[in-house]
């Protein structure tokens, strides 16, 4: 199509639609993990915004209609401005859907794409003034009134963009620096903040670092209410809820190990969960002094998710919070510890187990709550560690204590006040004499009646790995999909191990042979 001799009116319609078609090829915008979005993938999927209740979308097809009509020598006013208006919903899209399960990312900032799609719509305005003036049918002041507004805007989004790209890019700290290497401008206020740095240190050799952080905190609770990651990242002993924890070779295996907090703290970290920041502290309890107090001031992206300076839930060695709380407490890289310390892979074996009923009955949950509160009685509740233990002295077995932050370490197994934690959750325990059997019951989906023991061997009270079995049975005539089995008796002899598993509500048991061969510890 040749553009010689066209009325300017044509050429600008034309610029305005080669505008928009290049616009998709750009970025349009970005998230804050760096993501990009072209203005291809907006025009496809965008037009699923009456879901997030925006709108935006809807102007390319007004636009499109507008560009048709002036191609085809017709003249348009309300649909160019139809067009404008409705783009500038683009100003309420924040957040774009991830998958199906709800997850969303916030929009970071705009991109060379947004810029041109916004270009074609000035363009189009100018395009549809200039069209009515050259009528010469008296629409001429309608026309002039459109060219100068789409002039007007056209400037105006020159104007700003360039400014805010300037603008950010000369106060924007590192990190936003290498965000907006993408992108002309981010869609909020830039962060200007420079990256934390501890200007003082406290060495910490031997002491404990007491950690306090609000029991319900929601924004701080990653990763400062993460005992794991401070011992990951190289602190000896953490205290916390007035215990120590700490990483100890227990018979061979590296293990969480607490124990009530004994000696002063060397430094104290106090982390408050403010209304529209984080703010941590740390402070030196021997010479009574500050080392550093830092302010993570939350995003204005609707979500808690990002914050002022740079501020990561599971930060890598050269991220924060955990590079500046690294540099204050004088850490180096070698006291690191690896990332499945805390995940020891035991040996074990999966057999299959044969069950036969018993002629005697057991006492049922129930049954064991009511002999319980006859023996205490006026204490009408029922200890955890009652529950999920089973003829364990009092000072052996799983429990839960107080001001324990049990979601990141799971529940102890306690021996004489002293707490094990191998990560394990909704397990249960057996003892007898000088061995615990820790165990879990849990049944198929596959089909009803079906189930898997998982039992460990270990030795009392040094807890020496002894065997694992995962054993596999089937009750007959189970009608009811449970894991409501529990061990109350448990024999061994000649490599095959018999276990006694009542049901929770009925109290009926059941036999449960399986075969073990026990593995040479060089006892």
């Amino acid at each position: 199509m040749s553009l010689h001799g066209r009325a300017p009116s044509f050429l600008v319609t034309v610029l305005a639609l080669a505008s928009w078609a290049c616009s998709l090829a750009f970025p349009a915008f970005s998230d804050y993990s760096g993501r990009l979005l072209s203005g291809l993938n907006t025009l496809l999927c965008g037009w699923l915004g009456p879901l997030n209740l925006t709108f935006a979308w809807y102007a390319n097809i007004f636009f499109l209609a507008a560009v048709a009509r002036l191609l085809r020598g017709g003249t348009t006013r309300l649909t160019p401005l139809l067009a404008l208006i409705i783009s500038l919903d683009t100003l309420r899209f924040t957040s774009y859907p991830l998958n199906e399960g709800g997850a969303t990312a916030a929009i970071y900032g705009y991109g060379f794409g947004a810029f041109l799609w916004f270009l074609s719509l000035t363009l189009l305005l100018i395009a549809a003034g200039l069209r009515l003036k050259e009528q010469n049918d008296g629409r001429e002041t309608s026309g002039k009134r459109l060219f100068f507004m789409g002039s007007m805007l056209a400037l105006a989004l020159l104007t700003a963009t360039v400014c805010f790209s300037v603008r950010d890019r000369i106060i924007a700290n590192r990190a936003e620096q290498h965000r907006l290497e993408k992108i002309l401008f981010k869609r909020t206020a830039v962060c200007s903040a420079p990256e934390p740095e501890a200007s003082r240190q406290v060495s910490i050799p031997d002491g404990p670092l007491e950690v306090r952080v609000p029991r319900h905190a929601s924004k701080a609770h990653y990763p400062f209410s993460q005992i794991k990651d401070y011992l990951k990242w190289g602190v000896r002993t953490v205290r916390f809820g007035g215990r120590d924890y700490t990483i100890r070779n227990v018979a061979g295996e590296m293990v969480l190990v607490s124990n009530p907090a004994a000696i002063p703290a060397t430094a104290l970290l106090e982390v408050e969960d403010q209304e529209e920041a984080i703010v941590a502290r740390l402070s030196d309890q021997y010479l009574n002094r500050v080392i550093f107090e830092q302010k993570w001031a939350a995003e204005p992206t609707g979500r808690r998710y990002y914050y002022c300076p740079d501020y990561h839930t599971s930060p890598s060695q050269n991220q924060q919070p955990r590079k500046l709380l690294v540099e204050a407490l004088g850490l180096t890289e070698e006291a690191v510890l690896p990332d499945d310390v805390f995940y020891n892979k035991m040996p074990y074996e999966t057999v299959e187990g044969e069950v036969s009923g018993l002629a005697t009955r057991h006492q049922s949950r129930e049954e064991r709550i009511q002999a319980w509160r006859q023996a205490h009685p006026g204490d009408m509740s029922f200890p955890y560690r009652v529950m999920v233990n089973y003829n364990c002295p009092d000072n052996i077995g799983w429990d839960r204590l107080d001001n324990e932050p049990i979601n990141n370490t799971g529940n102890p197994f306690v021996i004489d006040g002293q707490s094990y934690y191998w990560g394990l959750d909704g397990y249960r325990a057996y003892c007898d004499g000088p061995y615990v059997y820790i165990y879990q019951v849990f049944s198929h989906f596959s089909g009803k009646g079906k189930y898997t023991l998982n039992i460990t061997r270990r030795t009392l009270p040094e807890l020496q790995y002894i065997w694992t079995r995962l054993v596999q049975f089937k009750v007959p005539g189970e009608t009811t999909i449970d894991n409501t089995y529990e061990i109350q008796g448990f024999r061994e002899a000649r490599g095959v191990a018999e276990a006694v598993l009542v049901h929770y509500q009925s109290g009926n048991a059941l036999s449960l042979t399986f075969p073990v061969v026990v593995e040479d510890k060089g006892e």
